[in-house]
């Protein structure tokens, strides 16, 4: 193949070669792109290294003048293996191959930074913190940066990871590096771990992706493996993680050998989350140490592939449900769509993002649905659906974890920031006091941070228990107080995930529970009437602190109820109430939900709107 350069030269021309790991070339004429190609491309061999002769049998022949026109700048790197003690061979090729200006600068950067140079440059920021997770790259005596370490570190120690803050101006401080002394029995850093891991599944190189895609199919919890261990910006590999790794035997991936699937699978599941977890960790430390967190936290952006209508998730498989992955549309969503149109609503449909930007989006509206897992709420989002709610409309939140982390939308939208830990505590919590200090309660009624997760395998539960029997929601159930449901529904209408309302014991043998007296304190509306309990107790994965309790202190539940403040406010207070709704072996969830949808947008057969209007003769078709 040929690649013919475009008429008119716009500045000198530049030349990196990537000689080793992963060979590549790049070839630009000032700021203008010629030609950047992996030396896989050419050779069709994946993960092709570099090695000598590549620019005569590879690269020469990608760039039509690569040969002939001179290059007024070539800078070289050099990776982990040992083609650098060759340097006076490689120069022999480079002369008899390419043709040099007579001033032409040279420069040779060591791995980490050939990695820096890829990723700040091309991108649309002035100033950003890097960070780069490696298996190993460049042993110290060849870095090209000064960095705090430096001089008490031996030349032969390499480079697994690096952290970096850079900008426009030419700016470049390296602000820590994690090295590995290369002692087989004691290795270290994130991007080594995840080297080991992917090699105890698939030998070879280039597999990282394999493992992230079975991940998903995997319980992270099976076989009771420890966090990584993070300090600052440095990882150290548990010895239950080196032992694990270590047997490849039992965890070496064959598509033709079922009976060792489910092996696979935990250890890329339990891989999958230790790693993102330490990277977390990893992005707090850099970001604190920068200075560029404005907003602090991490970044995640929404230009990717994928999501959560079809592309990979993370996180522990549903015991009840593994048709679909948790977090995706197709896990709760789709279910509750379907079951809204069999009963002949025809609803309209927003994304977070259409809250977000369009502050007059509910007024022409009645009733707001949020199913599932509502979890990350933006500013604008939350003051729109408070201003709805005060203005007469009606919300109806059949989820939990619901409101949890405050996120802030950067790059037009494109982007999402959320603080959720470093030594100040969680930024981003809405009802810390080091965070939002505006409890998700007086929103929602309800709080995960009284509630609690069991997430890993089946979960054991009572189900609700009945606070007033007599209550409109409970119309046509023939649910009286003290009376249970929903413990035998697939899944359990209680969990994964749950919000509860600050409660106090009256009998809890039988379910009994009234609000705290200081509920008002966590931000409890005062109208709020909890109707039906699930009580939690101490098996549940977890239990979180809160107000006035350690964790797992005090009454944790999933409470379902509603205020009053203008408008009404349901709460199912459980994470799979669509799902248990959808299952349909309980007809009390069922009645329940169309009472509350019918009753708060004023159709169908409820007894009127969550105000006390009588019953709208509108048709099913609604706002």
């Amino acid at each position: 193949m040929g690649i013919v350069m475009p008429a008119g030269d716009t500045g000198p021309r530049v030349v990196g070669v990537n000689r080793t790991q992963d060979g590549s070339l790049c070839v630009m004429d000032g700021s203008r792109v010629v030609c950047c190609i992996q030396k896989e491309r050419l050779s069709r061999r994946k993960h092709h290294w570099g090695k000598l002769g590549d620019l005569r049998d590879f690269y020469r022949n990608a760039v039509a003048d690569l040969a002939t026109r001179p290059i007024d700048a070539l800078v070289e790197c050099f990776s982990s293996d040992r083609e650098i003690e060759r340097l006076d061979r490689y120069d022999d090729e480079l002369r008899a191959t390419l043709t040099l200006a007579p001033n032409a600068k040279r420069a040779r950067i060591s791995h980490h930074l050939s990695h820096l140079y890829s990723v700040f440059p091309p991108s649309p920021f002035d100033e950003a913190a890097v960070m780069i997770v490696d298996g190993q790259g460049s042993p110290a005596s060849q870095f090209d940066e000064r960095w705090p370490g430096r001089e008490r570190t031996p030349g032969h120690w390499r480079e697994v990871s690096s952290f970096y803050r850079v900008d426009r101006s030419g700016r470049l401080e390296c602000l820590d590096k994690q090295l590995w002394s290369g002692d087989e029995d004691e290795p270290v850093g994130l991007g080594m771990f995840y080297f080991l891991l992917t090699q105890a599944m698939f030998p070879g190189e280039g597999n990282e992706g394999k493992v992230m895609g079975l991940a998903p199919h995997g319980d992270p919890q099976a076989f009771g493996l420890p966090p990584l261990d993070v300090n600052g910006f440095d990882v150290t590999i548990p010895r239950a993680w080196r032992e694990i790794v270590a047997v490849r035997p039992r965890f070496r991936y064959d598509p033709n050998d079922r009976s060792r699937f489910d092996d696979v699978a935990n250890l890329a599941a339990a891989g999958q989350r230790a790693f993102e977890d330490a990277l977390l960790k990893l992005s707090t430390t850099l970001y604190e140490r920068t200075g560029l967190d404005d907003p602090p936290g991490a970044r995640v952006s929404w230009r990717r592939p994928g999501g959560g209508i079809g592309g990979l998730t993370f996180g522990a498989v549903d015991h009840y449900d593994q048709r679909s992955p948790r977090q995706t549309f197709a896990h709760w969503d789709a279910g509750f769509i379907a079951w809204l149109r069999a009963h002949g609503h025809e609803p309209e449909y927003c994304t977070d993002l259409d809250l977000h930007e369009d502050d007059g989006l509910l007024v022409q509206h009645r009733l707001l649905l949020s199913v599932g897992h509502d979890e990350y709420w933006s500013e604008p989002m939350r003051a729109q659906v408070e201003r709805f709610v005060a203005g007469g409309g009606n919300a109806c939140f059949l989820g939990a974890n619901v409101c949890w982390w405050r996120i802030h939308l950067v790059d037009d939208c494109g982007a999402m920031v959320c603080h959720q830990g470093g030594p100040r505590g969680a930024l981003d919590h809405w009802w810390s006091p080091v965070g939002a200090a505006r409890p998700e309660d007086s929103l929602t009624g309800v709080s995960y941070r009284h509630g609690g997760g069991w997430w890993d395998g089946p979960r054991e539960t009572r189900g609700f228990v009945v606070q007033d029997g007599a209550h409109w929601v409970f119309d046509g159930t023939g649910l009286r107080t003290g009376d249970a449901f929903g413990a035998n529904t697939t899944p359990p209408a209680v969990g994964y995930e749950c919000d509860g309302a600050p409660l106090l014991a009256v009998d809890a043998a039988r379910g009994r529970y009234a609000l705290a007296p200081d509920a008002a304190r966590c931000g409890t509306p005062r109208s709020f009437r909890a109707l039906a309990v699930g009580p939690l107790d101490e098996r549940w994965q977890e239990l979180p602190h809160r107000e006035g309790y350690d964790a797992g202190q005090g009454v944790h539940s999933a409470t379902l109820g509603l205020y009053e403040r203008g408008g009404t406010v349901f709460t199912a207070g459980s994470v799979d109430w669509a799902q248990a709704l959808a299952d349909g072996s309980e007809p009390a969830i069922e009645r329940i939900t169309r009472n509350v949808i019918e009753r708060l947008a004023g159709v169908g057969g409820g007894a009127g709107d969550g105000s006390g209007a009588p019953p709208s003769s509108a048709p099913s078709r609604h706002r």
